[in-house]
């Protein structure tokens, strides 16, 4: 999730004796979502399991755990692409792009890979997924700053968004260089795909920049209180710590690793449920009692609903009712071919989708994600 332009601040609404912050859902659970709990995972595990490798009751629990957040994470993205936003993929080059020419391209390719007996290729698509996550990421968890900020009234200039950025996309280039600066070979269900080896000079010219845009950033931000009396929300603190904990490799914690897909689902469906219930509210204004229960029911839960059977059935009940059938060599491929299919069509997919539907620029996120509550 990322935002283009400066977006519109959100109005209070007065309470008789209380003095009301704004945020997307409270005070509170806006951070919580953000990362403050993800945060309290990370220090729990440290402080409990830092030696220990994680298990199979691990992983189990957090495969369960994908079938809750994670899954409905990116088919609600899905949901809105082809369902909030469906008008603009004829009108919008952008919106065709995203939901039709990019998934034409990565399917195609990838049927083309299977058809030609070629793990090597699909292990490229893999090497793309997680290029895409870690971008994917910090595009996220920028707009999880800018937006916590923006329900507190306070925006950044175009030196304060530089520095940001800047910090965050070297926190993925730090990420990524990781991975990829000596020989090894990494396994995704079974495909094996390679490092890109590129040697330790991209990462350590990405460690530099870093470093500079983190002191950059801070410096930013100080001057930005000193001249104005302002400071980062809550939330958006929350965000900017937990992204360090997700990719910064001197961080790592191998069972923790594991947990960061959740906890970036929690962040993510946090602004999902803030546009559905606003957009939602917006609709029923007028309408009596009964049908706008109703819209409340199928137009706000319904939707998490259908986002969590969606999920369930895309990345494991259909794919994994396929690979039953054994239509592919399992020898070439692992023995979970269509689900690997599904797992990293959807995975990159959802880059795309996203980078069209959280725009400050998209009218109906404008419109509906920025009410207080």
């Amino acid at each position: 999730m990322s935002t283009a332009k400066k977006l519109t601040p959100v109005q209070d609404r007065p309470q008789v004796g209380t003095a009301h912050v704004p945020s997307l859902i409270s005070p509170g659970w806006d951070m919580v979502f953000a990362g403050a709990l993800s945060i309290a995972v990370y220090v729990l595990m440290n402080v409990t399991f830092r030696s220990m490798a994680p298990d199979n009751s691990i992983a189990l629990w957090v495969f369960n755990l994908s079938f809750v957040m994670n899954f409905p994470h990116f088919l609600s993205s899905y949901q809105m692409l082809y369902g909030d936003f469906r008008k603009e993929i004829t009108r919008n080059i952008r919106f065709f792009w995203a939901a039709v020419v990019v998934p034409l391209i990565l399917g195609l390719g990838m049927i083309a890979a299977f058809a030609a007996s070629s793990p090597a290729a699909l292990g490229y698509f893999v090497s793309a997924m997680y290029f895409f996550v870690g971008w994917h990421y910090v595009k996220q968890t920028f707009g999880v700053i800018v937006v916590g900020n923006a329900v507190q009234k306070v925006f950044y200039n175009k030196q304060e968004r530089f520095w940001l950025q800047f910090n965050m996309y070297s926190l993925w280039a730090v990420s990524f260089f990781a991975s990829n600066a000596g020989p090894a070979s990494y396994q995704q269900m079974g495909i094996y795909y390679p490092s890109f080896n590129l040697g330790v000079l991209p990462l350590n010219l990405a460690y530099a920049a870093l470093c500079v845009s983190a002191f950059g950033n801070i410096l930013a931000h100080f001057r930005k209180y000193i001249r104005e009396g302002s400071r980062p929300s809550n939330m958006a603190i929350m965000g900017y710590l937990t992204i360090y904990i997700w990719l910064l490799p001197t961080l790592t914690h191998s069972m923790y690793a594991h947990m960061a897909p959740f906890f970036h689902s929690l962040q993510y469906l946090l602004f999902v449920f803030a546009f559905r219930r606003n957009k939602v509210e917006a609709s029923v204004e007028g309408l009596p009692a009964v049908e706008a229960r109703q819209q409340r029911v199928f137009g706000l839960w319904g939707f998490f609903a259908g986002a969590i059977i969606l999920g369930a059935l895309s990345f494991q009940l259909v794919p994994g009712f396929l690979d039953q059938l054994h239509l592919l060599d399992n020898s070439k491929f692992g023995p979970t071919p269509m689900v690997f299919f599904a797992t990293i069509f959807i995975n990159i997919h959802h880059y795309f989708i996203d980078n069209v539907i959280w725009k400050g620029n998209n009218p109906e996120i404008r419109e509906y994600l920025f009410k207080a509550s």
